[in-house]
């Protein structure tokens, strides 16, 4: 029996600075509430409708950011109302909207999606209260997507059209634009 027993203990080595590297990138926390590169407060509106209790759940950002004029809806928190709004913007009155965004009937997910700075982007889906998918849209700093945007100037960013485009067809406001930034021609499609 004494055979299979080691004669010596084995050299064991740590390589302690190794380990502390662990340690700090383990500490290294995801900045909270922060989308975008702006941070943001978390906050949400409880509202009864017709028996059942509607949550939403957002994020606000305290800094005002000037929103493209020609964007249809700006969504923004009214402080005095305690209710999200789309039109109407004043900062003396409320605050942008600015990262994740949830609305729930009780306990169903009914409506998800991103803002930047009071703008839908990224992905935005509705669900009935089955938790079936219904619609799933994309934006981009509150254009559709797959909206046509061309430019007289690509360097300066100079906007000569916007034909808005969802599911393939025109969809929205279409905005053409003279030279100088000014708003040529506009309607509906």
């Amino acid at each position: 029996m004494d055979k299979l027993l080691p004669t010596t203990a084995p050299i064991l080595l740590f390589d302690d600075e190794k380990r502390k590297e662990e340690k700090k990138k383990k500490k290294k926390k995801r900045n909270k509430n922060v989308y975008f590169g702006e941070k943001t407060r978390k906050g949400f509106i409880r509202t009864g409708i017709k028996g059942k209790t509607q949550y939403q759940l957002f994020h606000y950002t305290t800094r005002n950011k000037q929103v493209d004029p020609y964007i249809r809806d700006i969504y923004w928190l009214d402080t005095e109302d305690k209710v999200i709004r789309t039109s109407g913007f004043d900062p003396s009155k409320g605050y942008l909207l600015h990262g994740p965004y949830e609305r729930r009937i009780d306990d169903a997910v009914v409506e998800t999606g991103m803002y930047y700075f009071g703008t839908k982007h990224d992905r935005w889906m509705t669900f009935n209260s089955k938790n079936i998918l219904i619609s799933k849209s994309h934006y981009y700093e509150g254009w559709p997507k797959d909206s046509r945007i061309s430019y007289y100037s690509q360097q300066n960013q100079q906007l000569e059209k916007v034909v808005p485009i969802e599911y393939d067809l025109r969809e929205g406001y279409f905005y053409h634009f003279y030279e100088n930034g000014q708003l040529a021609v506009n309607g509906a499609f």
